[in-house]
């Protein structure tokens, strides 16, 4: 099997080598379908300077006859872990979550088992569950928490809907459950477990992994091939919902069975506006609330995952719900839900579109996608001041200040996967000084999103550090902004910004190992200790005393290195083979394919700025003092365009100045400096006397800027270890 594996890598190799150099000849053929005839739009060689390559990363599992993952370039960095090998605790997971040990009878485990399509002719009835209510109180003060608690960010269930499902099964001295759909009470145990999720009880997680198999099982016990309600749809939505908050290792599942309760919606019409069929002003509601939350989760999976959505905008026709019945928002103005749904529909297709089209995108649609996101306005109930003092504060009910949080964090997080790709490009042609590169925006706008997630999530922990401690949707995306700061310190230690970001760097892994460990995997501190490592590294060899302060760029052959799966966190291009289970220990060595200057020596010393991880701690106990003297006149603070030609225009000018008003007083001295790099200048290119020439590159040449490649190959040489 490794053999025929193996063959057929060669094979495939081979075939896109052959296609790669078809496209690359002057034949005035498409790139997007070589075979087409259709004659394109301008002469190729006019559009080779923008165009980058949108592939992604394959894992081959060899141990699974060929079972195979893909993620796209957009992919969170958390998925894309999930490529590089395990380290030996994922069936012990497994293990702990197998229904067999929940203390349920045969019966049910039979219908967990057959989750999610069911029994055909099933021999159990609604019966045999029974036994597993709580008691009233108890199932009212769960669904109270979960309303608190988690319905802030998604509403696939109204609270006057659980409120009914309580009534019928609690309208007597003992629950009655012969008159209500199975799919209903799997509804009813689904927000169960979900409010146990979010408890401080110690031993909740036994019985809220019993609630979820009940749940599992009572969708089981009617097929949904026989017919389906809104109820089945909520409780598709609620089990991946718990998958999502529970389970780290749950990607897949969450994508499988999500993409059933997208058909299921589909069977229902969700799409399509409950009006046409003159059903009662509830039921409307009901359903343009379900659908545009189901749409609204799909397109952020969509993305996150790299993977094309489930539900396209131009094939529905369903009106936005009635804003939010929130006694924070006043007057006419949007709610968080009814903001949400409108940034996803607006934003998030042209997102995906980008994301996922077939061959080669153009760097000016890119650039004016970061414009429309970035312009979207929020309402000023959900607004916040990053820089702190005086301005907007975090609101003291913390399921509003989550809300503005999340505000924040769908706009940068969205604009950080769509630049970073590019980020990694300006960082490998021009490491000496990335900001002087045709894609100095996305160096800029990376740094920026990064840095503004650190920052506002540091403010909001510091007044709800309770509840914010259980959402891994927020520290993931700072394990993000981690990745990309680390590259850039490591990429171009010498970049004006390569000091602050080794900084924010420091304080974010600290801050994320201490707000973190209720909900993180437990891979992700090693890997961020081996981030901190190499930028740091990186950056005391280039400001060593005696050094050239020169970086080489790494040959052909290193950025083609593409090694074990080291490097998948960046969205890696190829085939990874996994042909073991087991995870590199900490002592694991590799060669380093990101070479640096012969003239720089490695100094004895390292700086620390910033805290230390615990294993940082482990590691290096008594740390170097950092020599602010020196450093001083070495790293340029401010960043003056003029030097590199950059100008933008009036209008520009005005409106850079009043974002900055707003949203860039929380960076230090240098970010004021950044609107002045002509950020928001679309078609924005390097100047002509920029420090570095660019030049046309064919698609397929060791040279072209495959977006997916480059920024593996920077987190490659992040995760080297051979220093270690």
């Amino acid at each position: 099997m490794t053999a025929r594996i193996a063959e057929l890598e060669k094979q495939l190799a081979d075939t896109q080598q052959n296609l790669r150099l078809a496209s690359s000849a002057s034949t005035g053929t498409s790139r997007i379908l070589e075979n087409s005839s259709r004659e394109p739009d301008a002469p190729l060689e006019d559009q080779l300077p923008n165009l980058v390559d949108a592939v992604g990363s394959l894992a081959i599992n060899i141990h699974t006859e060929g079972g195979t993952k893909y993620y796209g370039s957009t992919s969170s960095s958390e998925y894309l872990s999930t490529l590089l090998p395990g380290d030996g605790t994922e069936g012990v997971i497994e293990r702990l979550r197998d229904p067999k040990y929940l203390g349920v009878p045969e019966e049910i485990l039979q219908l967990v088992y057959a989750f999610p399509l069911g029994i055909r002719d099933c021999p159990y009835d609604k019966s045999i569950f029974l036994p597993f209510f709580p008691p009233r109180d108890r199932a009212q003060e769960l669904a109270d928490l979960y309303f608190e608690m988690d319905a802030w960010q998604f509403t696939p269930v109204l609270r006057r809907e659980i409120e009914e499902i309580l009534n019928l099964i609690y309208g007597s001295s003992y629950p009655i459950i012969d008159s209500i759909h199975p799919h209903k009470l799997s509804v009813f145990f689904s927000i169960m477990a979900q409010g146990l999720a979010f408890s401080r009880e110690t031993a909740a997680s036994l019985v809220q992994e019993q609630y979820h198999s009940l749940a599992c099982a009572l969708v089981a016990l009617e097929p949904i091939t026989r017919g389906v309600t809104c109820s089945t749809v909520q409780s598709f939505y609620l089990i991946v919902r718990f998958l999502n908050t529970t389970v780290r290792t749950a990607a897949e599942d969450c994508w499988l069975i999500f993409g059933i309760c997208v058909r299921v919606a589909q069977v229902m019409g969700l799409q399509y506006d409950g009006s046409a069929w003159n059903l009662e002003k509830e039921e409307i509601q009901r359903r343009r609330t379900l659908f545009w939350e189901i749409y609204t989760w799909s397109s952020w999976n969509a993305f996150i995952m790299g993977r094309p959505p489930s539900i396209y905008l131009e094939d529905t026709a369903c009106k936005f719900p009635d804003n939010d019945a929130d006694p924070a928002i006043s007057g006419n103005e949007l709610g968080f839900h009814a903001w949400k749904y409108r940034y996803t529909a607006a934003c998030l297709p042209w997102t995906l579109k980008h994301a996922f089209s077939p061959g080669s995108v153009s760097y000016e649609v890119l650039m004016e996608l970061d414009r429309k996101i970035r312009t979207f306005v929020i309402p000023s109930k959900l607004q916040v001041s990053l820089q702190g003092g005086e301005g907007l504060p975090w609101s003291s009910n913390a399921r509003l200040a989550m809300q503005q949080c999340n505000c924040i964090f769908m706009k940068e997080a969205n604009l950080l996967y769509l630049h970073r790709s590019f980020f990694a490009i300006a960082l490998r042609d021009d490491p000496v000084n990335p900001l002087s590169h045709k894609f100095s925006p996305s160096v800029v706008a990376s740094y920026r999103s990064a840095r503004r997630m650190c920052v506002a999530l540091r403010g909001l922990y510091l007044v709800h550090a309770e509840p914010l401690g259980r959402f891994w949707y927020f520290w993931s995306c700072i394990f993000s902004s981690c990745i990309v700061l680390s590259t850039l310190v490591y990429g171009s230690p010498g970049c004006s910004f390569a000091q602050e970001a080794l900084m924010e760097l420091n304080n974010a892994a600290s801050f994320y190992e201490e707000g973190s460990v209720l909900c993180r995997p437990p891979k992700s501190m090693y890997v961020l200790a081996k981030l901190k490592r190499r930028a740091r590294e990186a950056f005391t060899a280039f400001h060593a005393p005696g050094s050239s302060r020169g970086v080489t760029e790494p040959s052909p052959s290193d950025w083609d290195t593409c090694g074990d799966a080291l490097g998948i966190l960046g969205g890696a291009h190829g085939v990874v083979n996994h042909p073991t289970t087991a995870a590199d220990s900490p002592g694991t060595s590799h060669s380093s394919g990101h070479s640096r200057s012969s003239q720089s020596p490695k100094a004895p010393q390292h700086f620390v700025l910033g805290p230390q991880t615990s294993y940082e701690r482990a590691r290096d106990p008594v740390p170097a003092e950092i020599p602010t003297d020196s450093m001083a006149n070495q790293i340029p603070m401010q960043y003056d365009a003029s030097m590199h030609g950059i100008q933008t225009t009036p209008m520009q000018s005005a409106y850079l100045s009043s974002l900055q008003s707003t949203s860039n007083n929380m960076m230090d001295q240098s970010m004021h400096h950044l609107g002045s790099l002509g950020y928001y200048e679309y078609g924005f290119g390097a100047p002509s006397d920029a420090r570095v020439q660019v030049r046309p590159e064919f698609p397929g040449t060791p040279n072209a800027p495959n977006r997916q490649h480059i920024w593996k190959s920077f987190i490659e040489g992040l995760m080297d270890d051979a220093a270690a």
